[in-house]
């Protein structure tokens, strides 16, 4: 589905900031950091 909408283009020297202010994802998260052990053993 096409869009009528234009985005500007994002001048080169506000690029760093703005990715700076993005929010983040948490990309790779080991399992053992994030469950107390009672959990894991429950889980298993």
């Amino acid at each position: 589905m096409p869009h009528d909408f234009k985005v500007p283009p994002i001048p080169a020297d506000r690029l760093p900031s703005l990715l700076r202010s993005m929010p983040k994802a948490e990309l790779h998260m080991h399992i053992e950091g994030s469950l107390e052990p009672e959990l894991i053993f429950a889980l298993a």
